[in-house]
């Protein structure tokens, strides 16, 4: 019984071994191609509506549009 205990214990090792082998294969190919294909234009270009954190005029009168909705059908 202990040889097949041992015998277990080995093989969840290298499962798990194996698993986390190829997580981190995995990550530094989505890494390597996230840097590949990066585009300079979208991370030079200014953010508008961060700028402010506030919504606009439409934004507000289709939040409260939802709400009221919302409201009315309870």
């Amino acid at each position: 019984m202990n040889a097949m205990l041992a015998d277990a214990v080995i093989l969840m090792a290298i499962g798990m071994a194996t698993v986390f082998t190829f997580l981190l294969v995995l990550t530094a190919c989505v890494t390597l191609l996230t840097r590949l294909t990066a585009d300079p234009a979208v991370a030079t270009a200014p953010a508008k509506a961060a700028a402010t954190n506030q919504p606009d005029a439409a934004q507000m009168a289709a939040i409260s549009s939802a709400i009221a909705q919302y409201r009315k059908s309870r």
